[in-house]
């Protein structure tokens, strides 16, 4: 396995399975801010074998290539279980350890620039005020109360703070 700057053009895209790409354009803003993190999977042959929403947020940017994992695939079968692997394999953060990031960002960020707001940090990590805001303030409550975290969802959990808040 090697990784190699490919051309977009040189990929082979082919029949994928993920009809719904979500947020392009939040992912194009993502690599437009800090690069592609995760280069797209192809077989020797340049065929896309995972890295379908890179690809599309790639060009909407109009890059003219992209860090690629050249895998060596035995055939079809091979190549879709890579399809597979690649997107259900993956986890997301829980909703408290994306609040507790979130709010070490700030705390990062602020550190550098005593003048950094929320404002800034919503418009930095793309979200909206009120979701931003209600994680950085459930990251602080668990520090004093780390049974919100066994909460289920962000939703249950500011419910239970906000009930021992009153």
């Amino acid at each position: 396995m090697k990784v190699k700057e490919l051309k977009l053009n040189e990929i082979k895209v082919g029949k994928r399975f993920r009809e719904d790409m979500g947020d392009i354009e939040e992912l194009a803003a993502s690599i437009k801010e800090v690069g592609i993190l995760q280069p797209i999977s192809v077989d020797e042959s340049f065929k896309l074998l995972a890295g379908g929403r890179r690809i599309a947020a790639a060009k909407e940017l109009k890059l003219k290539s992209v860090p690629a994992v050249i895998q060596k695939v035995s055939g079809k079968l091979s190549a879709r279980e890579i399809e597979l692997v690649e997107n259900v394999a993956r986890k997301d953060f829980t909703w408290g350890e994306r609040a507790a990031l979130e709010s070490e960002i700030f705390a990062i960020k602020q550190k550098a620039d005593p003048d950094w707001s929320q404002r800034d940090h919503v418009n930095y990590l793309g979200t909206s005020k009120g979701a931003s805001g209600r994680r950085l303030q459930l990251a602080e409550a668990m520090e004093f109360i780390p049974e919100l975290a066994e909460c289920k969802t962000q939703d249950e959990a500011w419910k239970q703070y906000k009930k021992i808040e009153e």
